[in-house]
């Protein structure tokens, strides 16, 4: 006997105002009946061609009648998350910080939103609807998200729905392509006069400006020499030689003077 991947059954669509075909496809791994879909069509025969078209264009699949929340099990874990593994296998970069951020916002925002819904059923639609969402979304402390966190949130589901896409549940992946909201950067970044500098490095507020010594040593050098961050952790003992007035750092066959003008400004 023959076991179809699907059966049909007729029910009345009070939208349409008719009798349609409806398909219950089989799990292709228990061989239980899913819930039925329906086909939209009248006739038995092209309800039958409807849901051919849907097994042989990859639309279907018995994994896309899972609800969010199922699928999102173990999203983010750092040791569990599938997704994370095999970035790891891959030979790519993926840090426990960033699977900690993913996961903040899978709990506080996605799944909210998404639990319940059939993955089959987010579309691009949905997707949108989610981020005007965000957008109206007002913390417990009054304020309101940022665009840029918005768009680190948007961009959180589609990597898991991009998953999905390439796992075979979904077809396409529904958040792909609808963009990134414009973020504006309202910090105002000056440069530092030489009296406002200068005030940075006065010896009466080392402690309290700078709490770790070694960050002082590090920022003064680099005030006074204009050397990089990376030369100025090279420097060792035997770079530095004192003369009289002046003391020169020999890094790197190049000489950087310190002049000593009984200022701050001095090692």
């Amino acid at each position: 006997m023959i076991s179809y991947p699907y059966s049909l059954f007729k029910r009345y669509s009070k939208r349409l105002g008719k009798s349609v075909y409806y398909v219950r496809f089989r799990d292709p791994d228990t061989g239980n009946r899913l819930p039925g879909r329906s086909s939209g069509e009248t006739d038995k025969n092209r309800a039958r061609i409807w849901a051919d078209t849907q097994l042989r264009s990859g639309k279907y699949s018995a994994k896309a009648e899972m609800k969010f929340s199922k699928y999102a099990e173990d999203w983010w874990v750092w040791g569990k998350c599938p997704y994370i593994k095999r970035k790891h296998y891959l030979g790519q970069n993926f840090t426990k910080r960033t699977a900690d951020e993913y996961k903040s916002a899978l709990k506080n925002y996605i799944l909210p939103f998404f639990k319940d819904c059939k993955l089959r059923k987010i579309d691009r639609a949905l997707i949108e609807k989610f981020r005007s969402h965000l957008i109206g979304y007002t913390r417990g402390n009054g304020q309101q998200l940022s665009a840029s966190t918005i768009n680190n949130i948007v961009s959180t589901v589609s990597v898991m729905l991009q998953e999905a896409t390439r796992l075979e549940y979904i077809h396409r992946n529904p958040a792909q392509g609808i963009g990134k909201l414009r973020t504006i950067d309202t910090k105002k970044r000056d440069i530092l006069t030489r009296k406002e500098a200068d005030r940075l490095f006065e010896k009466s507020k080392i402690n309290t400006i700078w709490p770790e010594r070694k960050h002082y040593v590090l920022n003064l050098l680099a005030s006074t020499t204009g050397m990089r961050l990376g030369e100025c952790l090279g420097i060792q003992a035997s770079h530095i030689m004192k003369e009289p007035e002046t003391t020169y750092l020999d890094c790197n066959f190049h000489h950087y003077p310190i002049h000593r003008s009984g200022s701050s400004n001095t090692l």
